[in-house]
């Protein structure tokens, strides 16, 4: 399974999904709307682990980013990490209280302090990813999130490829397909030696 994570106030349904569900034919690739709330989330994503067949592997954008980091240590799943949210508290509190989902005729969700706590939690109870699993994909022209602190951070990443344009929404994605290709593959060799 591919499982495509979505960012902050996004919906499952989206261009980076279709370009998943086109570029690997014969693979189950799922895009869930996600749940609001982060302990939530997780519990739903290892669910969705645990009922499908591996190979595995997460794709996570912006807040989704962060979801596929800690699906890295708690599940043992490769994540392609996309201009994530590392420290998505940080600035998530600024959205406490109704917010209106991005691309939808007017859907909303109630986002609380308890949900921004949460992500603390979240961080907490999972720990460092083993550096092997994951993969980082970052634009320097990200107008939301500032990424320079990642390759300090996160040195034992498998991989940090930097982009000089994409922004935060990362509307290069396409250009990932080879790469992520290459993660998915390295996993199914690892399962079957």
């Amino acid at each position: 399974m591919i499982l495509y994570l979505h960012g902050f106030a996004s919906t499952g349904e989206g261009g980076k999904w279709e370009i998943l569900r086109d570029a690997f034919h014969g693979f189950d690739v799922q895009s869930p709307t996600l749940p609001v709330d982060p302990i939530d989330c997780m519990e739903f994503i290892g669910k969705l682990i645990d009922n499908t067949p591996e190979p595995h592997l997460v794709v996570g954008t912006s807040l989704g980013g962060f979801y596929a980091y800690h699906c890295a240590s708690l599940f043992n799943v490769p994540a392609v990490i996309i201009n994530p949210a590392m420290e998505p508290w940080l600035g998530l509190d600024e959205y406490i209280g109704t917010v209106e989902r991005f691309d939808t005729d007017g859907d909303t969700f109630d986002w609380t302090r308890e949900h921004v706590e949460n992500l603390k939690v979240l961080a907490a109870q999972s720990g460092r990813a083993p550096g092997q699993l994951v993969h980082f994909f970052l634009a320097r022209d990200d107008e939301l999130l500032d990424h320079s602190e990642v390759p300090t951070e996160y040195q034992e990443a498998a991989t940090m490829t930097w982009f000089e344009s994409g922004g935060h929404r990362f509307e290069r994605f396409i250009e990932l397909v080879p790469k992520i290709r290459e993660i998915l593959s390295a996993r199914e060799r690892f399962m079957h030696d």
